[in-house]
């Protein structure tokens, strides 16, 4: 069952209820599991509301004023439903943000990565050359030097293939200032395709990019012996030069 917390100067301290004093809530990712579920659920009804509420209207306009009088109220009804369930919808993503941010913080601090609170979690493992072998639009066969990068996030295997494929498209998303996780070591833009998609749309498209280092699509492995889920890409260049605190620790 959820844990409640409340953050002090030593620490979180154990409360025995859920009350103001509560700061933070700690789920098992069974619990977890069925945190998501619920969003999932609140997000279908939300969806399902919008819909009904259509068809009343739409049905409305085809009936008599007194019947579009009665749909309009029904409709409004609903419409508090909705706001309801969209107010749902918000508290569990703001439980879900926060159970992220835990887990991320202790995924750290197993990890020794700081700051700890700030560190994003992802850190490069390995990089290095690849002969990636592929056919033209000929038919033909063909090799191109790729690089191979393999990054570890902060997300153990506990998580499910879904999720971890879900939370580690933060990579190539920018934050408020425009960067990305993969900007810091030297990814210049992300494609989500193969090379040969790559250079199918290049040629289509008449623009080519041999300047910018080039993110394809991504696959995941998990590290059962370290515990984490692992990232790993090929793109068109070598990394830059890598941060410190982006780098693997042994």
């Amino acid at each position: 069952m959820p844990e409640f917390k409340k953050k002090t100067a030593l620490g979180l301290r154990d409360l025995p209820e859920y009350g103001q004093e509560c700061t933070h809530v700690l789920l098992t990712h069974s619990e977890y599991d069925g945190l998501l579920a619920k969003v999932a659920c609140a997000e279908r009804d939300a969806r399902a509301v919008y819909t009904a509420a259509s068809q009343k209207i739409a049905q409305a306009e085809r009936n008599s004023a007194q019947a579009k009088e009665a749909a309009y109220a029904e409709v409004d009804a609903v419409q508090k439903d909705l706001e309801e369930a969209c107010r749902k919808i918000e508290y569990l993503n703001g439980l879900n943000k926060n159970l992220l941010r835990i887990a991320r913080e202790r995924a750290n601090a197993d990890r020794k990565l700081r700051p700890k609170k700030t560190h994003t979690g992802y850190v490069v493992l390995t990089s290095s050359e690849k002969e990636y072998r592929y056919k033209t639009m000929r038919k033909e066969n063909a090799v191109a030097g790729l690089w191979e990068t393999a990054l570890q996030s902060p997300y153990s295997v506990d998580f499910t293939e879904e999720q971890a494929r879900a939370l580690t498209e933060e990579l190539v998303q920018p934050n408020e200032n425009g960067e990305t996780i993969v900007g810091r070591i030297g990814i210049d833009t992300y494609y989500h395709g193969s090379y040969e998609d790559l250079l199918h749309d290049q040629r289509r498209s008449g623009r080519q990019a041999e300047d910018l280092n080039i993110m394809l699509k991504p696959r995941l492995r998990a590290n059962y012996k370290t515990g984490y889920w692992e990232v790993i890409f090929l793109h068109t260049k070598p990394l830059g030069l890598v941060p410190g605190d982006m780098r693997a620790r042994g």
